[in-house]
């Protein structure tokens, strides 16, 4: 099932989610908790680059993050990994593996493994056998 996009909200806010085949909600039994929140944005990261192998901490600073466990991602280019929530403003995360060495790619958080942060913050790979010089 596919829901409609959900009505704008200006704060956040927990309220029930319940669904009805009959349109009028007597055919619903129960709810589940839907969580309204502001866009999280992120400031920086650190490092802005890593190993090609993956497995460098990454630090991401910023303000409006959530914790939804196992649904928040961080993304580096087109591959993700789990983030690790530490509070509103930190989150920390392992970066990924890549083939692409010593060009930037698109950083982003996701919170619910949906939506991503539209920011322009760049991370870059590098080969290990060639060092970090051209940093």
């Amino acid at each position: 099932m596919v829901c409609e996009i959900s009505p704008q909200s200006t704060e956040p806010d927990i309220i029930p989610f319940t669904v009805s085949f009959l349109g009028d909600f007597t055919d619903s039994v129960n709810s589940v908790p839907f969580r309204y929140y502001k866009e999280p944005y992120i400031t920086w990261i650190y490092p802005r680059y890593g190993s090609k192998d993956g497995g460098t901490m990454v630090e991401v600073f910023g303000e409006g993050f959530v914790n939804f466990d196992q649904n928040l991602r961080c993304g580096f280019g087109s591959k993700e990994v789990q983030g690790y929530f530490i509070n509103d403003r930190y989150i920390i995360c392992y970066s990924t593996s890549s083939a692409i060495v010593q060009k930037s790619m698109p950083f982003s958080i996701s919170l619910n493994n949906q939506q991503n942060t539209k920011e322009d913050i760049k991370y870059v790979y590098f080969d290990d056998t060639q060092g970090k010089n051209y940093f």
